[in-house]
């Protein structure tokens, strides 16, 4: 559990303060903290709901629709968790540039 706060903590804090401009950095933490709760909540109560019973009779007996049950829910899960894998590759490395030479801000011409 300490893991996953760590990597909790790198989405929400550290990512955004590296690839976003300066001046939308505080816009950026609400964005990424906003989304990662909301993934969450969606994540626990889409496995909830997933991972019951296909046998319409079964997940009735528990007072929920039929899903696709739980070996197919963490096959679901693990795809999910190698996108996100996927995607961090996305993201531009700062190589040790400050925020204003990534975004330019301070380029003549630039707004």
């Amino acid at each position: 559990q300490r893991q996953r706060r760590r990597g909790a903590k790198l989405a929400t804090f550290i990512v955004p303060a590296e690839i976003y401009p300066a001046r939308l950095r505080a816009t950026s933490h609400g964005i990424s903290a906003a989304s990662g709760k909301v993934g969450a909540i969606i994540g626990s109560f889409g496995f909830l709901y997933l991972a019951q019973s296909p046998d319409p009779a079964k997940a009735a007996a528990h007072g929920y629709l039929p899903g696709i049950g739980v070996r197919n829910s963490l096959f679901t899960l693990a795809g999910c968790s190698l996108l996100g894998f996927l995607l961090t590759f996305l993201v531009p490395e700062p190589k040790g540039k400050s925020l204003e030479e990534m975004s330019r801000e301070n380029e003549v011409g630039q707004p």
